[in-house]
């Protein structure tokens, strides 16, 4: 039995993803970083440690970190989207469906807390989760189970008896091998045969939750 519900939060809460690649292409195009699509898909589901990590092996030959991320807040900040949060379909009904059930919720986004709690301010969703882990609570970054197991913790739900809400390959993995029921919802990479079947279930939106969890939720 279904009895917590623990939601990634870019590409699942919130279509912040698709704003993040778009930037770190063009900043990485602009200054001439190479392969710059596969690094910024490497980004999605980690903390910031492995994406910083990541940057190094790639392009510390090239340039300063602080240089590729302040272009890539200077694109951000030329198409108005500092504060353009576009919240997923389904989310807010979903979360009006858990509280009305009496489900645990959680976050566990590889975020850092500060941008977490900017997303919930503009968004208005502040005050709707029990608990909220952030990457920079963490060591391990996905796809290691370290933060799916610490929501579950707090929650003080046995991971088998939680529902993780993942997009991303690391996500997916991650929750999985929390012992999570882990759903994927596809944004930025599309289900593949090898996510599909490490995953529960696929689902194309945060509405199709809650006919599963009539089925084995609490009752």
């Amino acid at each position: 039995m279904i009895k917590a519900v623990v939601f990634d939060m870019d590409g699942i809460m919130f279509d912040t993803e698709r704003q993040s690649h778009t930037a770190m292409i063009a900043a990485g195009k602009k200054l001439g970083m190479p392969d710059i699509e596969t690094y910024s898909i490497e980004c999605l589901g980690a903390n910031a440690k492995s994406v910083h990590d990541n940057f190094d092996r790639r392009y510390s030959h090239m340039m300063k970190q602080e240089d590729f991320w302040a272009a890539t807040r200077q694109y951000k900040k030329e198409q108005g989207w500092e504060d353009d949060v576009p919240v997923k379909t389904g989310l807010i009904e979903l979360l009006d469906y858990l509280k009305e059930h009496g489900y645990k919720i959680a976050v566990a986004t590889s975020t850092n807390y500060e941008k977490v709690m900017h997303n919930f301010d503009v968004t208005g969703v502040q005050g709707r989760f029990h608990q909220v882990v952030t990457g920079d609570m963490i060591a391990r970054s996905k796809p290691a189970p370290d933060i799916y197991l610490r929501a579950a913790e707090l929650l003080g739900v046995d991971p088998t008896e939680c529902m993780a809400l993942e997009d991303s390959p690391n996500g997916i993995r991650s929750g999985t091998a929390a012992g999570m029921y882990t759903v994927m919802i596809p944004d930025m990479i599309p289900a593949t045969e090898e996510l599909l079947s490490i995953a529960s279930a696929k689902v194309d939106t945060l509405l199709d939750i809650m006919p599963i969890l009539d089925e084995i939720g609490l009752k």
